[in-house]
């Protein structure tokens, strides 16, 4: 079994761990010449290429899997904008795991590209009450983004009610009964680490 892991480990370049498996072997009488023999790949790799049994066997190049999620996010959802006919609900989606993963700056960039997605169209109401969280830092988003009067107003609203909360410690709750179901909620008082 060990001499298996010492050729894997080699054919993976792996010398580190391919070592740790031929000092055990060198200890073993029966096995010694065997270790003595890949010991010198370790130290000479460019006997792996010439060895019969290893050179034949290569590892492939890493493919990543996208099932398994190591595509980002953007790429995800982008690709499905870019096919005929724009997807509303991809556009909704790339621009929901922004505002989830609190990635202000790539959501204003998002959001820039509104009117090629929905021309004529008011956004979602989340997307509208982000917008009022990036206006914060940078008025010129609500050149170009619409917003409800009544969301706006709301929104003037919570700024208030969570300065007069701030030392109280019942006032979360509070908060969150009034705008629970807000942006604003969730950016200013949910904790993604905890």
């Amino acid at each position: 079994m060990l001499q298996r892991l010492v050729k894997i480990s080699l054919i993976r370049r792996d010398f580190a761990l391919a070592d740790k498996y031929l000092g055990i072997l060198g200890r073993l009488p029966g096995y010694r010449r065997w270790a003595e023999k890949y010991t010198g790949y370790v130290r000479h790799s460019e006997r792996i290429g010439q060895d019969g049994e290893l050179a034949a066997k290569t590892i492939p190049a890493f493919q990543p899997d996208n099932l398994l999620c190591l595509t980002g996010i953007d790429s995800l959802w982008v690709g499905h904008l870019s096919e005929p006919g724009v997807n509303r609900v991809a556009w909704e989606y790339l621009g929901c795991s922004y505002l989830l993963a609190k990635e202000m700056e790539k959501f204003k960039i998002f959001l820039s590209h509104a009117g090629r997605f929905l021309p004529g169209q008011s956004l979602p109401v989340h997307f509208q009450e982000a917008a009022l969280v990036l206006a914060t830092e940078d008025l010129s988003v609500l050149d170009w983004v619409s917003i409800r009067p009544e969301i706006v107003q709301r929104y003037k609203q919570f700024q208030k009610d969570i300065l007069k909360i701030k030392n109280g410690a019942d006032g979360l709750p509070w908060l969150y009964r009034q705008y629970g179901d807000t942006f604003w909620f969730y950016y200013y008082c949910k904790n993604l680490n905890g």
